[in-house]
This record gives structure tokens, sequence and C-alpha cells, in this order.
């Protein structure tokens, strides 16, 4: 979670900068990093949990994290202040952008 918040306040405060093509990439990483608690699945199969969440907690939830859903609106809006258009970032998750 914590990478998260790093990248989600790195774009805004390049943002502000306007340094727009860094604060796209710190945008994009943050809305495409993997979502779930995997260090508590891989703890869980470490141990043999072999239970209902163990395989599932491993690999994550499909669900993005607030911090996600909101890091891709605000990359959409740089994308838009830099380009004119969206651009398809080949980085970003499909379930995000749902």
């Amino acid at each position: 979670m914590d990478h998260l918040l790093y990248h989600y306040t790195g774009g805004i405060a390049l943002t502000a900068l306007k340094y727009y093509s860094a604060a796209e990439e710190f945008f994009d990483i943050c809305a495409s990093a993997p979502v779930g608690n995997n260090a508590d699945g891989f703890r869980s199969l470490q141990m043999g949990g072999s239970g209902p969440l163990g395989a599932a907690r491993y690999f994550g939830s499909s669900e993005p994290s607030a911090i996600q859903m909101d890091a891709l609106k605000k990359l959409t809006l740089v994308q838009l202040i830099s380009y004119g258009k969206v651009r398809a970032g080949m980085w970003s998750m499909a379930g995000v952008r749902r």
C-alpha cells in the first residue's frame, strides 16, 4: 500500500510542477500495480495453509483499491492535458480500466 501512496502523491506533485510525462508514468505505475495482500497469502502457503483463502490471497483479488481508481482518473486527465486524447497504457490492468 505504501508504494501506491508514493506513486500517487508523486504523480500529483509532478502534475503540479507540469512534468506531465513523469506524472503519467507515476499514475500508470499506481493504477497498474498488483492488487491484493500477497504477503499474507505467501505466508499462508509457506505454513501449509491450503484453506479456502490460501491460494486466493496469494494471487490477490481482482478489485482495484480506491487509490488506484483515483490514479487512473488523474492519469486520464494528465494524458488529456499532454496529448489532447487518452492513450492506451501498456501497463494498466484491464480490471482498473473497466
